[in-house]
């Protein structure tokens, strides 16, 4: 008589064996980690959201109607006027297509972009080149949403005699720059300076620096905002809804054409804040790997 004996399937068919796997996870984890690293490469340069000049504007011309301007002014205010001029210390071809003022003393305009994609989780920087030519002239620049007037943007630059400031929306309350004596920062007239504001989204905090090219300065200083030389930032209360924002404003003034502020060379960038790409990143590193292991 024969006996059959009793097969037990082997637990290991049609499976990797203990060190396959582990060789697979590595591999699976090295290439989740070049990915993340990738990743956060890509994602902490700098995106660019505005690169803009008015050089070629026509000159002595409404800003309004030229490279889809449109006035966003006050009644009885003129909307600002493309000029050449030629800031202290520099050459006439320097001088060439500035945002200038109307007749008024708060002209603005604005201009549309494509969205520019922002979250509360982006830090943005906005350059641009100013110059402050009568003794009461404004030169302000910002973006955000200028759906209606009360939306004004927030915006920076020089606001007559309160010197360098910080504006909130809606044109709100102006935060001066101070010296050691608690004094209002101004301008020097007629002179070329490149101004930098970086805006926090999350925390609404924007700080001021500039750098003044007549003198043949070649670094930003910082500017504060009490006499202490201790606050660098300030805060705008509120910037609105950033997911909405598409618009570069600029507002101008000084009573007439070359009394006025002159604004050019704008550019703005925006970087994620860290936190957000580690979490962007490591989700990437999850969902890869979960893939791989599948």
């Amino acid at each position: 008589m024969h006996f059959k004996l009793p097969t037990t399937a082997d637990p290991t068919a049609g499976k990797f064996s203990a060190r396959a796997r582990f060789k697979i996870l590595v591999r699976s984890l090295a290439v989740a980690v070049l990915f993340s690293t990738a990743l956060q490469t890509q994602m902490h340069a700098e995106s660019v959201l505005i690169d803009y000049n008015f050089n070629s504007l026509t000159n002595s011309t409404a800003l309004a109607g030229q490279d889809d301007w449109i006035n966003f002014s006050s009644a009885g205010n003129a909307g600002p006027v493309v000029r050449s001029f030629t800031p202290t210390g520099l050459s006439a071809q320097q001088g060439a297509g500035w945002s200038t003022s109307g007749t008024g003393s708060a002209a603005r305009a604005y201009r549309e972009f494509d969205n520019f994609n922002l979250t509360t989780g982006f830090t943005v920087t906005i350059e641009f080149d100013l110059v402050r030519v009568g003794a009461n002239a404004q030169a302000l620049l910002g973006i955000g949403s200028a759906a209606a007037p009360a939306a004004v943007p927030a915006t920076v630059g020089t606001f007559s005699t309160s010197g360098w400031v910080i504006r909130s929306i809606g044109e709100g309350t102006s935060a001066s720059a101070l010296d050691g004596n608690g004094n209002a920062i101004v301008p020097t007239q007629n002179n070329l300076y490149r101004v930098r504001s970086v805006w926090d989204l999350g925390a609404a905090t924007g700080s001021l620096a500039v750098m003044n090219l007549s003198a043949g300065e070649t670094a930003f200083t910082p500017l504060y905002f009490n006499a202490a030389q201790t606050q660098s930032t300030v805060s705008f209360g509120t910037l609105g809804d950033v997911t909405q924002w598409n618009d570069l404003l600029v507002r101008t003034g000084g009573f007439n054409q070359t009394a006025g502020g002159f604004l050019d060379n704008v550019y703005v960038t925006a970087v994620p804040e860290p936190s957000v790409v580690a979490l962007l990143a490591g989700a990437a590193a999850v969902l890869l790997l979960a893939r791989r292991r599948k």
